[in-house]
């Protein structure tokens, strides 16, 4: 459920820097359209620059993003994995308690007819 709940989060975050950088990336080719139009080129080339380096940081997070994700999506797998091995070893667990019950039961039912046939062994030394 946690990882559930941790993976679509990570989902959303990794939407939102998507759509992020690619608003970024946008606004710097805008940037750059206006410089080459226009004469105060150096004031817009800082502004570009300034968005590049927006784009870079937007960029970096994503690739951080996309690699906490998948580290979510390996840890649920791995706890899936132990959840599965958890509910194996249950079951064998269960089915060596029937077993065991099953033995026991028929020992029990060995025992008690011993020692009928004692009994009636005993009967019939006496008659």
């Amino acid at each position: 459920e946690k990882a559930k709940e941790r993976e679509r989060k990570w989902e959303e975050e990794k939407e939102a820097l998507l759509k992020m950088a690619e608003a970024a990336k946008t606004q710097a080719t805008e940037a750059k359209t206006l410089a080459d139009e226009s004469s105060k080129v150096g004031d817009l080339r800082t502004k570009l620059e300034a968005e590049s380096e927006r784009a870079k940081d937007l960029e970096q997070a994503l690739r951080e993003a996309k690699a906490a994700a998948q580290r979510a999506e390996n840890e649920a797998e791995t706890v899936r994995r132990d959840a599965e091995s958890k509910l194996d070893a249950a079951r064998r667990h269960a089915e060596d308690e029937r077993r065991k019950g099953e033995a026991d039961a028929l020992a029990q039912a060995a025992r008690e007819r011993q020692k009928q046939e004692e009994a009636h062994a005993k009967a019939l030394e006496r008659a």
